[in-house]
């Protein structure tokens, strides 16, 4: 049962010796998840992730930020900003004399590590067109891009988990955790390609449970942690901003006699980030300029619209797509009415500033994506509010049965967008009035057209069955 206990700690990761970190719970829950994670042998993602999936071979190769040796992003089927005659796609700028990304570097430089051997020995070098249209760089960067993202959103399973043992008691850890991979868009979203969410989520995390850490043992080296995690998540996803901006506020008033040490990492993080920015695009916003700017609305209407639509609207709602989080929109309200832990309320009131600052977005609903991807980088500190919670909802039959049923379609929707999407449901113009009107249509459910269109065929089996009999398989084009 998901009942309170005294904290405890995971003495796997605590303790010295790697043996003990891999015969550690969380180490296991997150082998667990990332091997789940890529069960569906391919990659799911848009075109805002062609970038990041490039970018960390042009690093290894030497060639730095500039992504000028692939030609193929320079594909004109892709729209430009509006008001762009250019022709060149939305997600690229051409800044000092080369392509550079629009989007934050940080997700493709974390990601580096995973491209080091493959890069290294070749495998991304090869012909310009293999037998399904692709070349070696495209197919080898979608893949290694796709285990970069698996690989940290199963980081985020783990830190959730130990985090949470600063709360709650091992089983409910060990079960919560597991929802928050598998019952919500951590699966669906952050672990299948090279979107922001898949870094500043897993980032976000590490910073409540350094907080957490820093709470119960005051050691500076928590601070520094906090601090390391919440200018690395700002870096990978200018929004996570709202959370620095009230976490550094609650590390002042609560961890006073740390505070410069926490503002150490930020500081450099900061100070190499406004150098890019200004040496490339000659603002402090880098590639977020001009008309490249997401558009705004700062009205009442465009708001109650927005956060209805991210919360409740039938192809984009949180609520709807994962309602396992009822349970941690519970415990959130929980916290703001009590007040009587600052650290969750600092993430309360953090959670809440995001989805209201996302509703003023005239694209709230993400347009050609999978369930609630703006908003999916707040799920692992969502988890962290159950305990608040979770006696109630599991104290009685009733109560159990109808958590078990959330948790199941909460799974159940999550399968779907691993394995069934993309169905061709989407396919308004971006700026169609249509396309905003079918995100709350319960009649045309994304999830229920899907599963009608059956399983995508996987990419990774798909190539590999070309490149070794030579005959043709189905393609996933809907």
């Amino acid at each position: 049962m998901l009942s309170a206990r005294t904290p405890v700690t995971d003495r796997g990761l605590v303790a010295p010796g790697l043996s003990r970190v891999l015969k550690s719970t969380s180490a296991r829950l997150a082998l667990a998840a990332f091997l789940v994670f890529n069960l569906n042998l391919r990659s799911i993602s848009s075109a805002d992730t062609f970038p990041t999936r490039y970018l960390p071979i042009a690093l290894l190769q030497g060639r730095g930020f500039n992504l000028d040796g692939f030609d193929f992003l320079r594909d004109s089927s892709y729209p430009a900003p509006e008001g762009d005659n250019s022709g060149s796609p939305y997600y690229l700028q051409l800044r000092r004399g080369h392509w550079l990304s629009t989007y934050p570097v940080m997700p493709a430089i974390l990601a580096t590590p995973v491209y080091a051997l493959p890069v290294a020995l070749g495998l991304t070098n090869g012909p310009t067109r293999l037998t399904d249209g692709y070349s070696r760089t495209e197919i080898v960067g979608t893949l290694l891009s796709k285990i970069a993202a698996s690989a940290a959103s199963a980081a985020a399973v783990a830190l959730v988990y130990l985090a949470l043992l600063r709360l709650t008691g091992r089983r409910a850890a060990f079960w919560i955790a597991v929802l928050f991979a598998f019952a919500t868009s951590t699966w669906s979203v952050s672990s299948q390609g090279a979107w922001q969410t898949s870094y500043s989520g897993p980032l976000l995390a590490g910073a409540a449970l350094y907080f957490l850490l820093a709470r119960d043992m005051a050691r500076r080296r928590h601070a520094v942690g906090a601090g390391a995690c919440l200018a690395l998540a700002v870096a990978c996803r200018p929004t996570a901003g709202i959370f620095a901006l009230l976490l550094t506020a609650y590390a002042f008033r609560h961890h006073r006699r740390d505070f410069w040490a926490f503002l150490a990492c930020p500081a450099v993080v900061g100070i190499l980030l406004v150098a890019y920015n200004f040496f490339f695009f000659g603002t402090i916003l880098g590639g977020y300029t001009g008309k490249y700017v997401a558009a705004f609305v700062f009205t009442l209407p465009q708001v109650a619209v927005g956060t209805y639509g991210l919360l409740l609207s039938a192809n984009r709602g949180m609520l709807v797509l994962s309602p396992v989080l009822l349970v941690s929109f519970a415990g959130l309200i929980h916290v703001l009415l009590r007040r009587d832990d600052p650290l969750l309320l600092h993430l309360a009131l953090g959670i809440l500033a995001t989805i209201l600052f996302y509703s003023t977005f005239t694209a709230w609903y993400g347009t050609f994506s999978f369930s609630y991807r703006y908003l999916v980088d707040l799920v692992p500190l969502l988890a962290l509010f159950v305990p608040r919670v979770s006696a109630w909802f599991v104290g009685s039959p009733w109560r159990r049965r109808g958590m078990a049923t959330l948790a199941a379609y909460s799974v159940g929707v999550q399968i779907v967008g691993s394995f069934f999407y993309p169905c061709g449901w989407y396919r308004s113009p971006v700026r169609d009035p249509a396309a905003l009107s079918r995100i709350f249509s319960w009649r045309d459910m994304e999830v229920v057209q899907c599963l009608r269109s059956g399983p995508v065929y996987p990419d990774g089996l798909r190539l590999f069955r070309q490149e070794t009999t030579r005959h043709p398989e189905p393609t996933n084009d809907r």
